[in-house]
């Protein structure tokens, strides 16, 4: 069966799981049996379509059932429905590993928000499967390198924009001898505003799950994979714990609208 007319078909199954949502009629096992069902059918066509690649030819079919799994995620889109997308792309992962994980950063990165990270791992933890500790690891470590990476960029903003207020001010400044700016070696370069962080930072840290929280154990699995990440820079791991914590405390209190 060609692709296109599976993906109708999974896609009316989709609606028919949000129609029992919707309107109340959701038994929970009645879902999750569907949900099964619909995995398998996306199992087969997902082999059915790499069956059917020859080297050198077209991934159009296969790029077209990856693509379908962000569309499920779109909470922007026609479906938005969480836990489907999340059970789509453990099926995914189960056979393509790699390319679920760039599915899962389109997540994060657009389609759905930061907290699928803490929301994929709940529900690898209820639905219990092999490898799945390797996946998991690998979905806390991108939220893990993006918390750094929105540290660092947000330590060289504010010491541009610190450095930028020691000029104006000229905090610091030492002269050999006034001239016509009063004293200035160089013209004052503009007084910057302070930056807004939410223009320049994601909101992971907004969204990493709270050590008091009920998802405080994926907070604790983040600790652990933070300290053995730090461990090859020789960085005591009571301090890298500790530094952890004082990175989601800082880009959390920027993040907040003023």
């Amino acid at each position: 069966m060609p692709v296109d007319s599976i993906l109708r078909i999974i896609e009316n199954r989709v609606l028919q799981i949000r129609y029992f949502r919707e309107h109340g009629d959701d038994t929970g096992s009645v879902t999750k049996q569907q949900i099964c069902d619909l995995c398998g059918l996306f199992e087969k066509a997902i082999l059915d379509a790499m069956y059917a690649w020859v080297p050198g030819g077209s991934l159009d079919e296969v790029d077209a059932l990856a693509d379908f799994i962000v569309r499920v995620r779109d909470v922007n889109g026609e479906f938005g429905e969480r836990d489907v997308s999340y059970a789509l792309l453990w099926t995914w992962y189960q056979l393509f590993p790699e390319w679920a994980l760039r599915i899962f950063y389109r997540f994060v990165g657009g389609v759905g928000c930061w907290s699928d990270v803490k929301y994929m791992c709940g529900y690898l933890r209820e639905n219990t499967h092999e490898h799945a500790t390797i996946f998991r690891d690998a979905i806390l470590d991108i939220m893990l390198q993006q918390l750094l990476d929105d540290s660092l960029l947000w330590g060289r903003t504010m010491d541009a924009y610190l450095e930028n207020r020691r000029q104006f001010f000229g905090i610091g400044e030492k002269y050999e001898g006034e001239n016509e700016n009063g004293g200035w070696k160089r013209p004052r370069e503009p007084l910057l505003k302070r930056p807004c962080a939410r223009i320049h930072l994601s909101l992971a840290a907004k969204w990493c799950p709270r050590e008091t929280s009920k998802y405080g154990w994926v907070f604790a699995l983040l600790v652990e994979r933070w300290k053995q990440n730090n461990v090859g820079k020789k960085i005591q791991i009571q301090e890298s714990s500790r530094h952890f914590r004082q990175i989601i405390t800082r880009l959390s209190r920027e993040l907040v609208p003023t």
